[in-house]
């Protein structure tokens, strides 16, 4: 499924039909409770959802439509099995359990609390056809695949730690072949050899503009993307780093120091700006641990990155620190962002309580619908460039204030794992430590962009999952290891 994910586009259906089959199979073979009151929970949840679902379709003239579609994506069946899998952190609940790990089990809730707004948003949705299907293509499987990992970690929770080991090697492995993308560009500037890569969309050159760089795609079809991979690998490598072996942390050092290096070549200046915040959390945190050599080590690979760039990657990473780029008219990407935001800020004030429905595809759809006349000199608008709007313009103000819960709820266990962490060496501090600095850059680069969709949004609740209930195995404080069977 990892590697499905980082293929993109290519393998975006097959990817579909298996998160809709490890969804399906995780639901039918979950007998082992007491299935009575799950079922009862999961029916009233679901009766509740479809009621107001129905009412915010009724007010916007769309309840057939919205119907229609609902029933042709079968988000009744996946809705009904994503509830079933998450009723056990609800319905049974041990009292014995730590106060952190019912913040954990907390984190599940909210979102699947979000996921009911924005499954109701679909229905007041003004395009429920596109709202519906991309409810049954990303949020819905994606809480289901959070909650089977969280219930995986939870009954056993080496197998979490297995899972992010073998996704951390193959998400190294991919490192390294971006590094050897990046590296024939290089050397090979104007070779046929080079022509065949961009053919194959592993690069991206501008024909119309000289002086614009290239940029990396590989192994995704978005620059974007590729970047966000890379500054989420930087983190997850450097939290390998804790395991014992001198191959492995060779490998986690050589995997964090090429996916730094291969977002300069992306051209993305938000995952830089990620990274780097990412980064200063995580060196300032090291020097409060008396491990000041990290700074060291920081300063060094920087002024070589920037050293080995083509003149044209420095132009456009210096550009973002120039204040006319920021001016209105500008045809600067920092002006679009501007005029995007600005918009969207007019779409949420105009649906402040259901949004214009879920999905990026709507909120392109209403986006050109209302400022059609006015993207005539700006690229197309497909998401706002910014997480939080992007929430709140799609599924309204209950909806992002729900995610807001969800992140804090997230920000707290890593928290607490890093305040009584139980054997307070230095490895579970950087394990920690890295975790913390990989959510504040997912944070930082949601500022800019939304990468909470397509595989994107796959990998992100993947990370957030495999990440607490690691973070909570290694803490011991699961109530599989003292408690066996009294949770599941």
């Amino acid at each position: 499924m990892f590697v499905l994910c980082l293929l993109d586009k290519r393998t975006q259906n097959p990817l579909l039909i298996l998160l809709w089959v490890t969804v399906g199979i995780a639901a039918v073979t979950d007998l082992r409770q007491s299935w009575k009151p799950r079922l009862l929970l999961v029916a009233s949840t679901l009766f509740m959802t479809l009621i107001a679902g129905s009412a915010a379709a009724w007010i916007s003239g769309s309840l057939l439509s919205a119907w229609s579609h609902f029933l042709q994506n079968q988000i009744l069946v996946l809705w009904f099995a994503v509830l079933w899998i998450c009723t056990p952190l609800v319905v049974l609940e041990s009292v014995h359990s730590p106060f952190e790990f019912h913040i954990l089990k907390l984190s599940v809730k909210l979102l699947v609390l979000y996921g009911m707004v924005a499954l109701i948003s679909c229905f007041g949705s003004i395009n429920p056809k596109l709202s519906m299907r991309s409810f049954s293509e990303e949020l819905g499987p994606y809480i289901g695949l959070f909650a089977i990992i969280c219930r995986l970690g939870l009954t056993c929770p080496e197998i979490a730690r297995g899972f992010g080991r073998h996704a951390l090697t193959i998400g190294g492995l991919t490192v390294l072949a971006m590094s050897g993308v990046v590296s024939m560009r290089l050397l090979f500037a104007d070779s046929t050899l080079v022509s065949w890569m961009e053919q194959r969309s592993l690069l991206l050159a501008d024909p119309g503009a000289s002086d614009s760089p290239w940029r990396l795609l590989f192994p995704f079809l978005h620059h974007n993307r590729a970047a966000y991979f890379a500054c989420c690998m930087v983190f997850l490598a450097l939290a390998g780093l804790v395991v014992p072996g001198r191959a492995w942390r060779a490998f986690c050092g050589v995997v964090a120091i090429l996916s730094f290096s291969v977002i300069f070549f992306t051209a993305t200046r938000g995952a830089l700006l990620a990274c780097a915040c990412g980064l200063i959390v995580l060196v300032s945190m090291a020097i409060l641990h008396r491990r000041s050599w990290w700074w060291c080590a920081f300063f060094v690979i920087l002024p070589g990155i920037w050293f080995l760039l083509p003149e044209a990657h420095r132009h456009r990473i210096a550009e973002a620190f120039r204040p006319a780029a920021y001016q209105a008219d500008s045809g600067t990407t920092m002006d679009s962002r501007m005029f995007i935001w600005r918009k969207t800020a007019t779409l949420v004030a105009h649906n402040p309580g259901l949004g214009t429905g879920y999905g990026f595809q709507t909120y392109e759809f209403a986006f050109e619908k209302q400022f059609g006349k006015e993207l005539e000199k700006y690229d197309a608008v497909p998401h706002a460039h910014n997480q939080w709007l992007e929430i709140t313009a799609e599924t309204g103000f209950p909806a992002v204030v729900l995610f807001v819960m969800f992140t804090l709820a997230r920000f707290w266990i890593i928290s607490w794992a890093l305040r009584s962490r139980p054997d307070g060496g230095f490895a579970s501090f950087w394990f920690f430590a890295c975790w913390l600095a990989l959510e504040i850059a997912i944070q930082v680069y949601g500022l800019s962009n939304y990468p909470l969709r397509r595989g994107l949004g796959l990998l992100t609740y993947g990370i957030w999952a495999v990440g607490l209930v690691t973070a909570c195995s290694m803490a011991s404080f699961w109530p599989a290891a003292k408690n066996s069977g009294k949770t599941a």
